[in-house]
C-alpha cells in the first residue's frame, strides 16, 4: 500500500517590534502548550531571527522549551533568512547574508544545522535553488502554482535539481482544506 505523509510546520514570524510580547502572550505561548501536550505528534517549526531575538529578550522560557523539543527529536528545526526578507526582490549578496545570518543564530542557539528552508513569502525563482542549496539546506517547499509558472511542470512530490536542491511539493489545496478545518473548529468552539 501506498502510504503519505503529511508534515505539519509551525512558521513563526515576529519583526522586532514592541507588540512582540502581545504575540507571544496571544499565539506563541498558546502554540507551545499544545505542542507539550500533544508530544507524540511530530511535527516541524521554523521561527524567523527577529523574533528569536525577541524570544530571548521577552520570552527566553520559550527559548528553552523549543531546545527540549528540538533535542528530544519531538520537532525538526527549520532554516530561512533572518528577517524574513522577500528572497524574490533583494540581491544575492544581501540573500546570502540573511541565510547565513539565520543559520548561525540557530546554531547558537540550539546548535541546529537545518536541512530544510523555509521560502519566506512563498516566493520563487529558479535561480534561488543554488543559493539555498550553497546555504546548507538540502529540501525546501514550493507552492504547486510556483512551480508550474517556474518551468518546473513535475506532479511528484520530490523534485531534484541539478544543483542537489530537493524541492518538496507544497500542495495548496490540502493546506487550505487544514487551515478551513481549523478554522470551522474554533468557531464552533466559540
Amino acid at each position: 500500500s501506498c502510504m503519505k505523509q503529511i508534515i505539519f510546520l509551525f512558521h513563526f514570524n515576529q519583526n522586532l517590534v514592541p507588540y512582540t510580547k502581545v504575540a507571544i502572550e496571544v499565539c506563541y505561548q498558546g502554540l507551545f502548550n499544545i505542542f507539550e501536550k500533544y508530544s507524540e505528534i511530530p511535527f516541524m517549526v521554523h521561527l524567523s531571527g527577529t523574533l528569536l531575538n525577541g524570544l530571548q529578550w521577552l520570552a527566553p522560557e520559550l527559548v528553552r522549551k523549543l531546545r527540549q523539543h528540538l533535542v528530544s527529536g519531538h520537532c525538526e528545526g527549520v532554516g530561512s533568512t533572518y528577517a524574513q526578507n522577500v528572497m524574490y526582490s533583494t540581491s544575492e549578496a544581501d540573500n546570502q547574508q540573511q541565510i547565513k545570518l539565520h543559520r548561525h543564530l540557530l546554531q547558537k542557539l540550539f546548535e541546529l544545522s537545518p536541512e530544510t528552508f523555509w521560502n519566506p513569502e512563498r516566493c520563487w525563482r529558479p535561480e534561488l535553488a543554488k543559493l539555498i542549496q550553497e546555504g546548507g539546506y538540502r529540501f525546501t517547499w514550493i507552492e504547486e502554482a510556483i512551480l508550474e509558472n517556474s518551468g518546473i511542470p513535475s506532479s511528484a512530490s520530490i523534485i531534484e535539481l541539478p544543483c542537489g536542491l530537493k524541492i518538496l511539493r507544497d500542495c495548496t489545496a490540502f493546506k487550505e482544506a487544514v487551515n478551513q478545518a481549523i478554522f470551522k473548529n474554533e468557531c464552533e468552539l466559540l
